[in-house]
This record gives structure tokens, sequence and C-alpha cells, in this order.
């Protein structure tokens, strides 16, 4: 249940606005964030 993001699978995710590859500001604008395949309003 780990190694892929697809439907059934658990999932720890962080959803950012920008490549933060590119510009590391961008981790300081998180859109959503998922933990355990469950999204986590307000984080």
């Amino acid at each position: 249940d780990r190694g892929a993001v697809a439907p059934g699978l658990r999932a720890d995710l962080v959803l950012v606005d920008g490549d933060p590859l590119a510009d590391i500001t961008a981790t300081a604008r998180v859109r959503a964030v998922w933990c355990g395949g469950v999204e986590r309003p307000g984080l």
C-alpha cells in the first residue's frame, strides 16, 4: 500500500503552489495536505 498514488492506496502528500525544485519559496505556499490518504483541511 506504499510507493504509488492510486485509488485504494494510502498516501501522505503535500500540494504546493509552484515548483519547489525551481523555487524553494514554493514550499511555504502549501495548498493541501493528505495524511494516510485523508485530506487534512487547515494545515
